[in-house]
């Protein structure tokens, strides 16, 4: 079963993975405030300094940033590097660019709070005003979703959920049975017992048995699953919804049409089942936005609902999400020499671009300065303590 790629902005600067409103394991709540994360290049240093710009291509925060991520409830999470203690120092900013609290950890908001520490060791929640919210007490703890977050309760050895009060919702002792618990998506969240799959409900009762090789998260009502080698759709009852016939399957988001696989090639079905953009694409993701991502001989474009292909396949890579952000998506494109990084609006205009030529010693896409390979450690060591417990992926 397909599961989701995260590219990432020179590798390097982005917080939680900058998973956009239409990303589909686990996203934040991305507002409308129109600036998106951008960057500059020092060739003589190699030094990456982030920032942010209109839809113009303008600057509107300059790059001074050495972590950003999206907008999301009105403020955007960033870090500066301190070289004195070799650590980062996050902070929340909003569209004029002031600065709210100082973390050693800082996050988007999911549901109006977000993830944030002061000490990189122990986890709490802020609001948009940087205030905590839930008082820092966790160890691990996941980013709230459907209104509850998972967290690691090492008295029981295993994973439960608190509400937005902090208080528990469902404790880790009745869940104790299952081997993978996965956050909850409209009303109910995926659970593992020896590689079977099923679903609970925010009460732990089992409404959906452990049947299925592999299911994701609910996305607009229905759940991919797969059986065998093949992949389908079920309902909230459990119900099957689209036969498992398909080689694999992506999520259906907007527009009623999810990406589906046969014979190598993919195409878009509706909730029918039924075959709306035939298959012929190398790879595709879900449309967002009223546009969809499909890959056609190694190479890039992105298509409308009815399968027109509006901007041609001539990209090598998007550089944080597969999906358009408020009109925009951020994409690649590079030769033997350089790398072209840009913003491109629906109609494939160019809004933003910047090119980087490679050294005669720098790795492809590789543009960094030891100082920033030292907070990339720094970085991927918080995300992946974070992200990766508990998690259900393959």
């Amino acid at each position: 079963m397909k599961k989701v790629l995260f590219y990432t902005f020179l590798c390097v600067a982005l917080v939680g993975g900058m998973l956009t409103s239409c990303e589909s394991e686990q996203s934040p709540m991305t507002d409308n405030t129109k600036l998106w994360p951008a960057f500059s290049y020092n060739e003589e240093s190699g030094e990456v300094k982030y920032g942010y710009i209109n839809s113009k291509g303008e600057w509107a925060i300059q790059p001074i940033y050495d972590v950003v991520g999206t907008f999301s409830n009105g403020v955007a999470p960033v870090a500066i590097y301190n070289e004195e203690t070799d650590e980062l120092v996050y902070s929340y900013i909003d569209k004029n660019g002031n600065q709210k609290g100082a973390f050693a950890y800082a996050n988007h908001h999911y549901c109006g709070l977000a993830v944030a520490s002061y000490d990189g060791d122990i986890y709490g929640f802020v609001d948009a005003s940087a205030d905590f919210k839930i008082s820092p007490m966790y160890e691990d703890v996941d980013d709230f979703s459907d209104d509850l977050a998972r967290y690691n309760d090492e008295t029981a050895d295993g994973y439960g959920f608190i509400n937005k009060k902090g208080e528990v919702e469902i404790s880790a002792m009745k869940l104790a049975m299952y081997d993978g618990i996965g956050d909850f998506s409209e009303e109910l969240a995926r659970v593992r017992i020896d590689d079977k799959y099923g679903f609970i409900n925010k009460k732990a009762e089992q409404v959906i048995p452990l049947t299925y090789d592999y299911v994701s998260r609910f996305s607009d009502g229905l759940a991919t699953y797969e059986m065998g080698s093949k992949c389908g759709f079920i309902n909230k009852k459990g119900e099957m919804e689209i036969p498992a016939m398909y080689d694999d399957v992506y999520y259906f988001f907007e527009d009623g049409l999810a990406p589906v696989e046969m014979n190598g090639k993919w195409g878009f079905i509706n909730k029918k089942g039924d075959m709306k953009i035939q298959p012929m694409f190398d790879d595709a993701y879900s449309f967002c936005e009223g546009m969809a991502l499909v890959e056609i001989n190694d190479k890039i474009g992105f298509i409308d609902t009815k399968g027109d292909l509006i901007i041609p396949a001539i990209y090598d890579d998007v550089l944080y999400s597969e999906y358009f952000h408020n009109g925009l998506i951020a994409v690649c494109t590079e030769t033997e020499t350089s790398a072209t990084y840009s913003y491109i609006n629906k109609k494939g205009e160019t809004i933003w671009s910047l090119t980087i030529k490679y050294g005669s010693d720098e790795e492809t896409l590789s543009v960094r300065s030891k100082k920033n390979d030292s907070k990339k450690a720094f970085l991927d060591k918080k995300l992946t303590n974070h992200y990766m417990a508990g998690s259900l992926r393959k």
